[in-house]
């Protein structure tokens, strides 16, 4: 399992160079295992290349002071994320809206 956000990258290398970096990243995922790309909306101008080339893509808003999480690809229905703690762990509910 391997996690990038796109940002620090584009932060470390630069806008030009964060391009060549996701398509060797882009080329690499082909060969193994699962990557996460995480993109923030500051770079909206990566998310249709990095969303073309993807098996699934998840999104998540924030409206209304909830935190919205809903597949685009492939599709599925909206859900909020309800954050709190289990037996004094961080835990996570995803709590469909219907």
């Amino acid at each position: 399992l391997r996690i990038f956000y796109l940002g620090s990258i584009e932060t470390i290398y630069g806008h030009q160079s964060c391009r060549k970096v996701f398509n060797a990243l882009a080329s690499s995922l082909k060969i193994s295992g699962v990557t996460v790309l995480i993109i923030g909306p500051e770079l909206g101008h990566l998310a249709k290349a990095v969303s073309s080339i993807a098996n699934v893509v998840l999104d998540m808003i924030l409206k209304d002071g909830t935190l919205l999480l809903y597949g685009s690809k492939p599709f599925t229905g909206l859900f909020a994320v309800d954050a709190g703690e289990l037996k004094g762990c961080p835990n996570a509910r995803l709590v469909p809206l219907v």
